[in-house]
């Protein structure tokens, strides 16, 4: 259920899907390929820009792949859309992150989804799952006996 605030709609929770051929199709469709939920989604009366937040309770380390990918199914849900700001909103520190994207990118958007999904597409067919280590492995009750950590 959209609300409006100074013209723009606002849309909590907005789900983005896309399916395989990057077209949109609803959170439930058979046809799902990606699915995205934007904690707040607002976007201007003529659809040409919009505003992604989302509200991040953890440490602060900004990621955008998240914001990259949900910004390109807001750009195939909305063919006018021009641009799209996103903000990580960090509750407990009371900071902000934020980047934009311009439609001119969506083909840099969509081969970063899909370059994702052929790597976990292969992982899949070998059944070959390599380690990723990273800043998650000191926490990890399987440290001690993991060679990658």
């Amino acid at each position: 259920m959209a609300t409006t605030t100074r013209g723009a709609h606002v849309y909590p929770e907005k789900e983005l899907v896309i399916n395989r051929d990057l077209k949109p199709t609803g959170w439930w469709d058979d046809d799902v390929f990606f699915r995205s939920k934007a904690d707040i989604f607002a976007i201007n009366p003529g659809d040409t820009h919009a505003v992604i937040l989302d509200w991040k309770t953890g440490k602060r380390r900004p990621d955008f792949l998240q914001m990259q990918l949900m910004a390109m199914a807001a750009f195939m849900h909305y063919p006018s859309l021009k641009q799209v700001d996103t903000m990580f909103v960090w509750l407990k520190e009371k900071e902000q992150d934020s980047e934009t994207y311009r439609r001119k990118e969506l083909p840099t958007l969509t081969t970063t989804l899909l370059t994702y999904v052929a790597r976990i597409e292969r992982a899949l067919e070998k059944e070959k799952w390599p380690a990723k280590p990273g800043w998650l492995c000191s926490y990890c009750p399987a440290r001690p006996t993991c060679k990658w950590a």
